[in-house]
């Protein structure tokens, strides 16, 4: 096992290098293109002069558009379960509308609405991350297992359990020792679906209507034309992305697995 994770480290390495040598390969023929030794010392003045600011509120409102529309998903998607005409106005209209127009769009249309702030940008994220959670967690019921759930039903999951009366506390108890089990996988895949648009979202809405974070500086290496800014800055989301998905996504999806187990 040891020795497995050391040759994909090695792996991953030589990857990254061999990308580095194309991109230097390519600065070398194109000299409007920074290479990535330049992108590196960008990137290091940048987080010596104030963008950690910028960074920590980008990552803020990442994670309270994750939180937001995880809450929202979810309940919409229990819900439709019990009212058949809510699914299928979420499946029919709500979705399609979320998944045709594009994040600038919905960024446009909420800078006129709401205006320029934070409202706006955590609006514009949740509007677009929230579909993930009610598919997800659609998919998820639709996948239940009704033999584990009649199963449970014949044995006591509470003291307000009675064999002859399936009550609320019992229908609660449930939904959190069986079901949950079958549709928290689901829900995991969305959230990593999520956070990766919620990245790309919060940036084109940053550039539009926000006054700081890692979008907005975009917006002002756009305005002066830097090309290696621009770069830098990119590189910058990725990585913010990978370091996110590695360090807090991946660790909840083993834990959640020990727990299944």
């Amino acid at each position: 096992m040891y020795n497995t994770k050391i040759h994909s480290i090695v792996i991953r390495f030589f990857f990254f290098l061999f990308f580095c040598l194309i991109w230097q390969g390519v600065a070398y023929y194109l000299s409007a293109v920074p290479g990535p030794f330049e992108i590196f010392v960008d990137i290091i003045f940048l987080l010596r002069h104030d963008i950690i600011f910028n960074i920590l509120i980008s990552i803020w409102r990442v994670f309270v558009a994750l939180v937001i529309s995880l809450a929202f998903g979810l309940f919409l998607g229990l819900l439709s379960a019990q009212v058949p005409l809510l699914g299928l106005f979420l499946s029919t209209i709500f979705t399609p509308i979320i998944e045709a127009l594009p994040p600038l769009a919905w960024t446009i249309i909420c800078i006129f609405i709401l205006g320029i702030g934070e409202t706006s940008v955590l609006f514009i994220v949740c509007v677009i991350l929230i579909q993930f959670f009610i598919v997800s967690t659609i998919e998820g019921l639709k996948n239940i297992d009704k033999n584990l759930v009649e199963m449970a039903q014949s044995f006591p999951l509470g003291q307000w359990l009675t064999l002859d009366k399936i009550n609320f506390a019992t229908r609660v108890n449930i939904l959190r020792y069986v079901e949950s089990g079958m549709i928290i996988p689901y829900i995991l895949i969305a959230t990593r679906l999520a956070y990766g648009v919620a990245w790309k979202v919060i940036v084109v809405a940053e550039m539009f209507g926000a006054s700081e974070g890692v979008g907005y500086l975009l917006n002002q290496a756009y305005s002066t034309l830097s090309i290696k800014r621009l770069i830098s800055l990119s590189t910058l989301v990725v990585l913010l992305f990978i370091l996110g998905d590695c360090v807090v996504l991946k660790n909840i999806n083993k834990r959640f697995k020990k727990w299944r187990v």
